[in-house]
């Protein structure tokens, strides 16, 4: 997304920081810093849930923003 938009904002450098320090593993770093939503969601037994959530190219599609609108990616 950074090559379409410019955003000058703190919350977005932080989470765009915040991510590369995850990347390695993104669920680790949630359980390791006790993230609230990693908490609550585990309080209810989706573990797996965010497991899946949090890995990379599981959906068969790819959404991109063409003429203001999200459509289907041709890949």
């Amino acid at each position: 997304m950074r090559e379409h938009f410019s955003i000058h904002c703190d919350a977005s450098a932080m989470a765009a920081n915040m991510y590369t320090l995850a990347n390695p593993n993104l669920y680790d770093f949630m359980k390791d810093n006790n993230a609230s939503h990693y908490l609550r969601l585990t309080g209810f037994g989706l573990e797996k849930d965010i497991r899946h959530c949090l890995t990379a190219n599981t959906a068969p599609v790819l959404p991109v923003y063409q003429q203001g609108s999200l459509v289907k990616a041709n890949i």
